[in-house]
Order: structure tokens, then sequence, then C-alpha cells
């Protein structure tokens, strides 16, 4: 592996004996760096692989370390643990000897957090505010990063629940793991001689817990290495400390820093405009032949947005008719760009609602990460939670259904049992209630038609109609229609030789980066946040405007003015070939700061076309009222 890496990677990788930095900006190969140093550590340094500790943020980064790993040291060798900073929390409450920690899930947490902001306790204030930033707000509470004092008396109840229930929540695993290890000496000392060497992936991301529990897991050999980028810390509003990079410096005077220079990503244009947003910060070389594309254009409104989005895809494809572009999804040819090849990214979700209904009358295949994902739909999540309920084995399936809090599937499919009675969550274990017999006996005849047919698309379909789904959603179009976009996306799955486990395996896997399938050929929208880790051929950024970029509800002090310019930062850098930033009005603040070589200014010729049409609609109507 070590010929394949430049002399800066090099030298990171061989470096050892001192705690060491590596920045590494984007598309400068941090990935394959953190791999070959451990990869060196161990068949160079005669580091066994059980004392290496590799962390990261993901469960979609620690499989992909894990998976490059594999192929590089020798089975006889035995493995480093390669997983997120929850893994290891869990591990260490693991090793105490007690009793085994139950977690409580995700949809199990918001299930929780939405039956106890319903309580006459709880401030009006948080009624009315998203589950997942509730959510969010608990988990800033308990991890020291408190931003609104409103949320303690929730907090407060939240615990108290979790104890009653005898489970512990994500964050509890990294808090109770660190004050677990400051009371029992003899477990931090075995955990000092067990990771000889520590590596923090994405360090930038780091919040103050986490660190702590890592020096005090670090021996006294300090044999310690942080990869990551400061100009990439967008994680303030979770905790992330924006410099702890300076923080490991302070704390590590001796330790050695190495920057990682070349760029295999970008061409120069885009690397020349976002690097104009911390002109002090090394500026990155780039390998690639070409100079790329740069545009900031200038329209008139988002549907004009939109359309010049949906025109120069058209261009870039080769000047495709949009209105058949589906059937090309699945005709991937090398020489010309595919629909996975283009990103659209804007700051808040809202911007997104004229391009969904853009794209929808293009027929152009999409996927919305994040919050408007469709996996993120109340209906797509009980459909399939009842699939993970069809895949349990016999034996289990009864009791798991009724005992589940986590399946979410209550607020439509009780309400699809006609007076069924249940008014809590303590119902749902009463075993003899008659109603439930009913939802059971539907899951009954699903299995049966399930082992009869085998086909996933048509299983999803018939889920839709035996627990009418479709009249639940009371005419709501657009959400219909993604209930049989859901059912054709399964149907992929139904050449598998298990299509059912395929599937759940599949949705376990991009539901840790919000629903992103990087294997699907379709054009990915998303925010600024969910594109941190992304590449794309072509990257679309909307709203480059004062009050969206930065966005003037965050951006109030100078420190979250420096966030909103890293977020951009992290969106520009996200392109390979061609970057396009859309403004319709006032320009961003940020807009003086990228100007410059390489960047082409384009004024939409449709800001003449509508302003004309707004004209003549206007005389007209001026005639109609003086002849009255």
């Amino acid at each position: 592996m070590g010929k394949l890496l430049n002399l800066k990677q090099k030298k990171a990788v061989e470096l050892t004996g001192h705690p060491l930095s590596i920045n590494a900006g984007p598309g400068t190969g941090k990935t394959k760096t953190l791999v070959a140093k451990i990869v060196h550590l161990t068949s160079q340094e005669e580091v066994r692989a059980e004392n290496i500790l590799a962390l990261t943020f993901t469960n979609k980064a620690a499989n992909e370390i894990k998976e490059r790993v594999k192929t590089e040291i020798k089975k006889t060798q035995g493995f480093p643990f390669i997983g997120t900073f929850h893994a290891l929390g869990l591990y260490i409450l693991n090793q105490s000897g007690k009793k085994k920690v139950e977690i409580i899930d995700e949809v199990q947490r918001k299930k929780l957090i939405r039956e106890l902001i319903s309580r006459e306790d709880v401030p009006q204030d948080l009624k009315v505010v998203p589950i997942r930033e509730v959510s969010l707000k608990i988990s800033n509470c308990k991890n020291g990063s408190l931003q609104d004092e409103s949320i303690k008396p929730l907090v407060e109840i939240y615990e108290k629940k979790l104890q009653e229930l005898n489970v512990l929540d994500y964050d509890d695993l990294i808090l109770k793991s660190l004050n677990l290890l400051k009371e029992d000496k003899n477990l931090k000392e075995k955990l000092r001689n067990q990771y000889k060497y520590i590596l923090i992936d994405e360090f930038q991301d780091t919040n103050e817990i986490q660190y702590e529990l890592i020096k005090l897991i670090l021996n006294k050999e300090r044999n310690i290495c942080v990869i990551g980028d400061p100009l990439q810390s967008i994680y303030a509003f979770r905790g992330a400390k924006g410099n702890i990079f300076n923080q490991f410096k302070s704390d590590f005077p001796k330790a050695k820093e190495i920057t990682l220079e070349t760029n295999y990503r970008s061409t120069k244009n885009i690397i020349d405009s976002s690097h104009r947003l911390f002109p002090d910060s090394v500026k990155l070389g780039s390998v690639a032949k070409e100079n790329g594309e740069v545009n900031l254009i200038e329209t008139m409104n988002e549907y004009s947005v939109s359309d010049w989005i949906l025109a120069k895809l058209s261009q870039v494809m080769g000047g495709m008719d949009l209105n058949q572009a589906s059937d090309l999804s699945d005709k991937k040819d090398d020489k010309r760009a595919t629909f996975s090849d283009f990103a659209i990214i804007y700051r808040i979700h809202g911007l997104s609602r004229v391009l969904e209904k853009k794209f929808r009358n293009s027929a152009i295949p999409f996927q919305i990460i994040g919050a408007r994902s469709i996996y993120e739909r109340k209906e797509i999540e009980v459909i399939i939670n009842l699939l993970r309920l069809l895949y349990l084995p016999d034996k289990k399936r009864t009791s798991e259904f009724l005992e589940s809090k986590y399946l979410g599937l209550t607020d439509i499919l009780l309400k699809k049992v006609e007076n069924s009675g249940i008014e809590n969550w303590e119902d749902l274990g009463n075993i003899q209630n008659s109603k439930l017999s009913k939802i059971c006996e539907k899951v009954e005849r699903l299995r049966n038609e399930w082992n009869k047919q085998k086909m996933l698309g048509e299983l999803v379909e018939q889920i839709i109609k035996e627990f009418e789904i479709e009249e639940f959603l009371e005419g709501k179009t657009d959400r219909i229609n993604d209930l049989y976009a859901f059912s054709a996306e399964v149907s992929r799955f139904d050449k598998r030789e298990e299509p059912l486990k395929d599937f759940l395996e599949h949705i376990e896997k991009i539901k840790d980066s919000d629903y992103y399938d990087e294997r699907s050929d379709k054009v990915t929208l998303m925010t600024m946040h969910a594109a941190k880790g992304l590449e794309f051929k072509y990257v679309f950024i909307c709203g480059f405007e004062q009050g969206l970029i930065p966005f003037s509800k965050k951006a109030k002090a100078e420190n979250e003015i420096e966030e909103e310019k890293r977020l951009l930062y992290v969106a520009m850098t996200r392109a390979k070939h061609g970057l396009y930033l859309m403004k319709t009005k006032d320009a961003s603040c940020f807009e003086e700061l990228i100007m410059g070589e390489g960047l082409e200014e384009i004024r939409d010729e449709a800001i003449d076309r509508i302003r004309k049409r707004r004209r003549v609609q206007k005389a007209k109507k001026a005639q109609i009222t003086l002849s009255i």
C-alpha cells in the first residue's frame, strides 16, 4: 500500500513514537491514509492488531475502514477495534461485569420523547418543536453543551423514564463509560494496557466528553494520532469543539503535525474558489488536468432556479429529453454523466419543495436525504417495521410485536383497528387484547402471502392495502406517490436470493447516513450538513444569498458566521468537475470572498422573459381597469 501514497501521506503513515495531528482537507485521501497507518503499525512496527483502537463518528465510516483494513491485514494477526465512540462506550460498560446494557434506539427514543412532550408539566414552547430538534436539545443538555435552559425540565423527566425502563440512550454510553473509568482504576488500567495506539478519525467533530474519555484511556506512551480538517468543523450545534485541534496541541505540546496538501477530488477552479473563503489556510493542489467549471448564477426565483438546474442537467447528460429521463437510469454509459453524479445542496430543507415538484414532473429519479427523505415518513417507517416483523423467526414474532414500543406502528395501525380502546403504551403489552389480535391476524395473512410469492414489491403493496395506509394519508398526493415509489424501490431486491433479508440490511446501512443510497442512480437533494463526507461530479448550491447562506437565524455572532462559512466550504468542496451557486436576490456576504479568477458570473436569460411577461400582464390589467 505504501507505493500508492504521496510523500506527505507516506510521512504521516510512517511517523510513530509521538502524538500526531494530521490535517486532511477535502479529497486529500484521509481514509486511505488512516487505513495505511493501521496496516503499517501491524506490519512494520510490530503492533498487535488487537492493541489498536480506531474511532470515527458513523457506522458507515467505521464499516468502510473495517472493509479496507480486512484486505490488508493478515487473518492470523487478529483485528483492531474499529468503531464509533458509542461502540467504544458500550464495550467499556459491558467490561464492567454488571448486567448487560440495554439501549433505546432512535425510533424508541423519538416515541418516548413524543409521549413525554404531551405531558402537562412540560413547557408549552417545546410542544411545537420538531421531535428531531427536541432530541438534539436533550443530547446537548446531557453532554454539557446546553444552549436552551427550557429543556432541563424535560431532560429530568426523560432521564427518570429511562431509569424506569432500565435502558440507556446513546449519550449515556459515553457519559457512563467516562464516569465508570474515573471510578474503576483497574478497568482504566486494563484498557490502557489493551490499547497501545489510538487513532481518531474526523477529529474536528469530537466533543469535550469524547475527548476526555480518550485521554483517560491513553497510556503513558501517548501513541495517539488524530486526523481531520478544522475547516470542516460544522457540528457545534451537536457539541463539537471547533478549536479541538488547538486543544490537542495544548495537551500534547510535543505532538508532530502533518498537512496533506494534494486534493484528488476537485478541479483547480473549484479548489481556488473554495480556498478564498479561508485564504490563510494551506492551499491544496489539484491533480485534475482540466480546470473545471465554477459559475455564480443569478436568476429570478425558486422556480427559475429549478428550471436552470434541470436545463444544465440535460446539457451535461447530452441534451436528453427530461420527460423520458427515467428510462436512462438503468442504461449507464461511462462516457455520459449519470443521475448519481449530481447533487443539489441547500442550507435548509424548505428550499427543496419547488425542486421536488419540478423533479417529479420531469420524471428524473431523485432521492432526498435527511428529514424530508421518504424513509423518514411515518407511513414508510411503519411499512419497514412491518417488514422487520415479518422477518422475525416464528417463535419470536408475536411477543416482539406486542411488546414493541420501537416498531412505531401504533399511530397508523391502531387507528385502523375500529374502537381499539388503546390509550397508552402499557396497553400494548396486553396479549389478550382482541383488537391487537386483529392486527396479528393481518400480519399472519401477510406472512402467508410472502411465503407463497416472495416478491418484495408486491408484499409492500399488500401491506399498504391491508392496513389502509393510503386512506390514512387522506388524499396527500405526494406522500401517496412516495408510497408507491418506495414499493418500486424495494422491487430492486426481488432478484436477490434473500430479498427481504438483503433489503433490511440495506436499510440499516443507509440509515446511518440519513438514508443516502450511493448505489442508487438518482439525483441527490440534501442539506449542507448532510453533504459532509460525500462527493459528486456536479454540485448545485441553492440559496446563495443573504439570510440563507449564511443562515440568518443561526449566524448571530462572529463564531456562528465562521461556522456558516465552514459549512459553505464543505458544500463547495463536494464538487469534482462542476460547481454552480444559485442566487435570486440579495447577494450573500460570502460572495465577495469567493469572487476571482476561475469563477464566471451568469445572468439567467429567464429573468428578462419573466419580467416581460409580468409587464404584459400588468398592462392588460390596467387596460381592463380603464375599460371598466
